[in-house]
C-alpha cells in the first residue's frame, strides 16, 4: 500500500468481498461498512476512505464483523467494555460515523477495539510493561455510548498502549509464562483520579452519521 506522508498503516486482516468491517478511532468514532465497497486496486495503490476524521483524530481499530460477537473498546486510562456488533448499522464508507465509546476527562483517549467472542482470554499492558490479564466475559456488555467501568488501574503518566485476546493453546502459553487470570479490577465505574484528557471535549463528534464526502478517494 502507498502511504502518504505523515500517515500510517494500523491494520491489515484477510476479509471477502461479502465480509462487513469496523473502523474505529481515537475520539471513539466508529463506521461499520460492506467490504464490496472498497475498491479492488493493486499492491501500491493509496486506497479510499474509509472513516471521515475530524481534526486532530486518527484511526486506531479495524476488524472484521463476525457474527453474535461483540466490539471491545479499551481506552488509555483503563477504561473498557463490550457492545454488541448489532449496535451498528451497515452504512456506506467514508462516512463521519457514530459514537464507540463516551470519552471523558476520566477515561481518556480510544487506544484499542477488537471485535471479540465470549470465552477468550483478555491481556492489557500498560506503557511501562504492567500486565493485566483477564477475561473477555469479565468486561462489562453495555451500550453503545457509555464510558464503561475501570478494566485496569493506571497511572495518566503510566496508559495503556497495547490490547490483545488470544484463546486455546495461547491461553495455556500465558499462563506458563506466570501470567494467571485476574478478576476484573472494574468496580462499576469508580473515577480514576488526577486524570487529564489532552484533547478539546468539545470537538468530539456528534453521535451521528454524516453524509459520505464525494472526494474520498486517494
Amino acid at each position: 500500500m502507498d502511504i502518504e506522508e505523515g500517515d500510517a498503516l494500523i491494520a491489515a486482516k484477510a476479509a471477502k468481498a461479502s465480509d462487513e468491517i469496523i473502523i474505529v478511532t481515537a475520539n471513539a468514532q466508529s463506521v461499520r461498512f460492506k467490504v464490496d465497497l472498497l475498491r479492488s486496486a493493486s499492491r501500491q495503490s493509496g486506497g479510499v476512505r474509509g472513516i471521515k476524521l475530524e481534526k486532530d483524530d486518527e484511526a486506531v481499530a479495524m476488524d472484521v464483523v463476525v457474527e453474535n460477537a461483540d466490539l471491545l473498546v479499551i481506552s488509555a486510562y483503563g477504561y473498557g467494555k463490550r457492545t454488541p456488533l448489532s449496535a451498528w448499522r451497515t452504512s456506506g464508507r467514508g462516512i463521519g460515523g457514530v459514537t464507540a465509546m463516551q470519552l471523558t476527562r476520566r477515561n481518556g483517549l480510544l487506544v484499542s477495539a477488537r471485535v471479540v467472542l465470549p470465552k477468550q482470554d483478555l491481556m492489557v499492558i500498560s506503557k511501562s510493561g504492567d500486565i493485566l490479564r483477564t477475561t473477555v466475559d469479565s468486561v462489562a456488555r453495555i451500550g453503545r455510548s457509555t464510558q464503561g467501568v475501570i478494566i485496569k488501574r493506571v497511572e495518566t503518566d503510566d496508559p495503556i498502549v497495547a490490547v490483545t485476546t488470544f484463546n486455546g493453546a495461547q491461553g495455556n502459553a500465558a499462563t506458563q509464562m506466570g501470567l494467571p487470570i485476574e478478576a476484573e479490577e472494574g468496580d462499576g465505574g469508580e473515577p480514576l483520579q488526577d486524570t487529564t484528557l489532552q484533547m478539546d471535549l468539545n470537538a468530539i463528534p456528534d453521535d451521528g452519521a454524516t453524509d459520505a464526502d464525494p472526494e474520498d478517494e486517494a
